[in-house]
């Protein structure tokens, strides 16, 4: 134990595990916020996660999932978030193309103008830019 230690971001997967674990050895000590892009946030919160830090294109989203949560509206907020695990599965790409999928999915939400990140990022190919546009579509993700 440490005493300066009050907060942890759990992002090594799966997480719901590694919460539970740190739990068990923290117990109330350390309060926990779900990372891992959000591919386990409601297992995570389910099992005591007083945040989250999962990427930013989807904001909107995760706040409208945590209230209801908070809310004791549960099954409300899993439908909710599982009605956009399509994209959040989009962040689980690697060598850096998520930070490609998530500026592209800010820009068409109106929030930039160009979709560049930080490099080194590897640009994902035309196949995931397609299936994008056809989840948004599909989706009826709206501008923030």
């Amino acid at each position: 134990q440490n005493e300066n230690l009050c907060y942890a971001k759990i992002e090594t997967l799966p997480t719901p595990n590694r919460f539970s674990e740190t739990a068990e050895l923290a117990g109330d000590n350390i309060s926990m916020f779900g990372g891992a892009n959000g591919v386990f946030f409601i297992e995570e919160m389910r099992r005591g996660a007083i945040g989250t830090m999962q990427g930013i294109a989807l904001c909107d989203i995760v706040r409208k999932t945590w209230d209801l949560f908070q809310s004791d509206e549960e099954q409300a907020a899993e439908s909710l978030w599982n009605h956009y695990q399509p994209l959040v599965k989009l962040y689980t790409l690697a060598e850096g193309q998520l930070y490609w999928v998530a500026k592209e999915i800010l820009k068409r939400r109106g929030v930039f103008t160009e979709a560049y990140p930080r490099l080194p990022a590897v640009k994902p190919d035309d196949g995931i830019y397609r299936e994008l546009d056809a989840l948004i579509e599909r989706l009826g993700v709206a501008a923030i």
